[in-house]
């Protein structure tokens, strides 16, 4: 048997993003820098590599399609003359990222070109989107899934065992043990273990069980609502350069002599 290796579309994702901060910083003390005000800023990056995630998401299982929508990210995010030129590869459905397309469908005038990179960047990154968009990566993404389930349980188990603490292999594993239980099943499941191996679970510990299961079903639904969702992009656009201070400051220039 030969296992079939699939890439998480999420870790898939970021490479974008960190191929393009790697090229601003190779042509950074350059006569022609990709950073600047119209250019590959921070903001222009993160909106590329979030259309690379949804082309890859909204086109599972045809691979065709998605390359095809990789590959019009490029052209979506070019300053160029002729509009239609410019978002003939961008999805033509209701759903579709590209507000042009939305707008021609919906009959509404909405679209506004917020990034618009020179023709010459264009060139410059463009085998960066022909490598990402390889059959052979993004065959890989065909099932349009993340590994976000084995993150959380690895989360569960480093709080309990720390990465940055030395444990025996014994209390790893019980660690890990219990991690798995808490995962799978809740804390409650705990006081079965307990009551096999001939122990008093007590009350405390079912309480203090039923606490904890109740906590993380209530931190869980509100992460999945609406607010949840709108306040982690804000705190990610902090980190990224979203928002206005973020964006005030890449206007202005960032590679003069002395500047900080």
């Amino acid at each position: 048997i030969v296992p079939e290796k699939v890439e998480c579309v999420g870790h898939v994702q970021k490479r974008l993003g960190t191929r393009l901060r790697n090229k601003v910083k190779e042509y950074k003390g350059t006569s022609t820098p990709l950073s600047g005000k119209g250019k590959l800023t921070e903001k222009v990056i993160n909106s590329m590599q979030n259309f690379y995630g949804i082309a890859i998401r909204q086109n599972s299982g045809n691979l065709y399609q998605m390359k095809k929508a990789v590959g019009a990210i490029l052209w979506h995010c070019t300053d160029m003359n002729d509009i239609e030129v410019r978002h003939q590869f961008c999805p033509k459905v209701e759903t579709s990222w590209c507000k042009y397309q939305k707008d021609k469908i919906s009959k509404k005038s909405t679209y506004k070109a917020n990034i618009n990179i020179p023709k010459w960047i264009h060139d410059i990154i463009k085998p960066i989107f022909i490598e990402l968009s390889s059959d052979d990566l993004l065959s890989k993404c065909l099932h349009g899934r993340t590994q976000n389930s084995n993150e959380s349980l690895h989360n569960v188990i480093w709080v309990k065992c720390p990465k940055n603490v030395f444990v025996g292999k014994p209390t790893l594993e019980l660690g890990v043990y219990s991690a798995v239980i808490e995962f799978n099943e809740g804390c409650q499941e705990i006081r079965k273990v307990v009551e096999y191996m001939g122990l008093d679970a007590g009350s405390e510990l079912l309480t203090n069980s039923r606490q904890r299961d109740a906590l993380r079903v209530n931190k869980m639904v509100k992460k999945c609502n609406e607010k949840g969702k709108k306040r982690r992009k804000t705190l990610r656009g902090v980190k990224k350069g979203y928002l206005d201070k973020e964006r005030e400051s890449e206007v202005k220039e960032s590679y003069i002599c002395g500047g900080h």
